[in-house]
């Protein structure tokens, strides 16, 4: 698959392009040495119209299939009239009426971190449709701001790296909703690389393949992190130790309808399915997310995906609701330093889980190390010592804190246990479990 996108490879007869002064004078004493200023003949050479001439010469739109015929005919006699260095000298491009890309990035690098994030935005919280826009070319993918207005700023900041341009070329609108308006041309890029477009519920399309089938790690981490920052919850419960990330897709299973019948907004959870219909729901999992997990396993970070409800909409659809979820102390703190969050309050909240994650390794484990130097094991009454904490019920000397450091020790993979615990009747005594660290 090609690295980049060029003008040429964007719909000819949507397209339109303005060239550098300098590059459109080079035409004008090309077509001077060949034809005299004669430009009906040249016109009548290149299979072209004649007033491709006046929109050159003006700085006036031209389409590119009108201006890739005039290039081929120039590009026989002089070189430096290949598609190649004409696009060098595109100053702007965009649909025939309304606003385009000003000092555009051409050729697209379709491998830049900042083009794989729009490329997300459009499968995540973006509007994608392949018809244009009534007016001004624009309406083919708005992307809304659900939940921080940072997201608005991050997306045109990715936009003109990406793309190119500057802050007004990408239109906020402040309405009952916050949302961003790219240029049509945006759209025809983005269709050009295989972006879903339509209702994604019903689209069954996966992540595009130029992220799929690439080998490089800083694509795959865009696309992550730019769904975690459109989809993706942060769960952190430190009372209950309850500690992951999650988002959810849904996708089509109105072929159901005949066996279940629910209201409009009406939910059903997953585990209250018959078993018929779990399995059918089973078999429907959303394209999206699956490949979203492959590349989470690419990076080594283990994550699940499951039906959680199914639900109606309303206007009569029936859909299935997915959860991917990363957990596990590993995982999240491989996530937090790979890909992470852009949305501050995201950011800092997956920060506090890391830090709880660590907080074993950070204050237990030179305990661990420091009681196995002087007695050769660790038990719970060594590490209750050293602890404190409330004590275990019918129980003196053993506190819930090295209970918990004991499992969370044993999970992670720090401490084996080299003896099983016992109590003895007649004596009436507790012999405790012994461990050793392993790392």
């Amino acid at each position: 698959m090609l690295h980049t996108i060029n003008f040429w490879d964007l719909p000819p007869k949507q397209t339109f392009v303005v060239l550098s002064g300098q590059y459109v004078q080079s035409i004008y004493n090309a077509i001077k040495n060949l034809v005299s200023n004669n430009f009906t003949k040249a016109a009548r050479l290149c299979g072209t119209p004649k007033s491709i001439f006046y929109h050159l010469k003006y700085c006036r739109r031209v389409r590119i299939d009108k201006l890739i015929k005039l290039l081929n005919f120039l590009n026989t006699h002089n070189s430096m009239f290949s598609l190649e260095a004409a696009q060098k000298n595109v100053i702007w491009i965009g649909p025939k009426h309304g606003r385009g890309i000003h000092d555009p990035h051409l050729p697209i690098d379709i491998y830049h971190p900042a083009f794989a994030r729009t490329a997300a935005r459009a499968c995540g919280d973006g509007i994608l449709t392949r018809s244009y826009g009534p007016r001004h070319g624009y309406g083919s993918l708005i992307y809304f701001a659900k939940e921080d207005p940072e997201q608005v700023q991050n997306a045109i900041d990715d936009a003109i790296a990406a793309f190119g341009g500057n802050a007004q070329t990408y239109r906020i609108n402040f309405s009952k909703d916050t949302y961003l308006i790219y240029p049509t041309v945006v759209r025809d890029i983005l269709l050009t690389v295989g972006v879903m477009t339509g209702p994604k519920a019903e689209s069954y399309c996966g992540i595009p393949e130029f992220v799929m089938k690439s080998e490089i790690e800083t694509i795959w981490i865009a696309w992550l992190q730019q769904t975690g920052d459109d989809e993706g919850h942060v769960a952190h419960y430190p009372r209950y130790n309850l500690y992951g990330i999650y988002w959810r897709r849904s996708t089509d299973i109105t072929r159901l309808q005949p066996k279940i019948e629910l209201k409009a907004g009406e939910r059903i959870t997953f585990n209250r399915l018959q078993e018929s219909v779990q399995k059918y729901v089973t078999n429907c999992s959303p394209k999206m997310i699956l490949d979203e997990q492959k590349l989470l396993n690419r990076l080594s970070i283990i994550s699940t995906v499951h039906p959680i409800e199914i639900y109606q909409t309303l206007n009569g659809k029936l859909r299935a609701k997915w959860q991917l979820r990363i957990s596990g102390p590993d995982n999240l703190i491989k996530y937090n330093r790979k890909v992470g969050f852009q949305i501050a309050r995201k950011s800092a909240t997956l920060n506090k889980v890391a830090e709880q994650c660590l907080r074993y390794e950070k204050y237990i484990l030179p305990i661990l190390n420091d009681l196995q130097l002087k007695h050769g094991y660790v038990d719970a009454a060594m590490i209750s010592t050293r602890l404190g904490g409330s004590q275990v019920p019918n129980s003196n000397r053993i506190t819930m804190l090295a209970i918990t450091a004991l499992r969370e020790m044993s999970k992670r993979g720090y401490i084996s246990k080299i003896s099983d615990g016992q109590y003895i009747k007649k004596s009436k005594e507790s012999i405790l479990s012994k461990y050793v660290l392993l790392k």
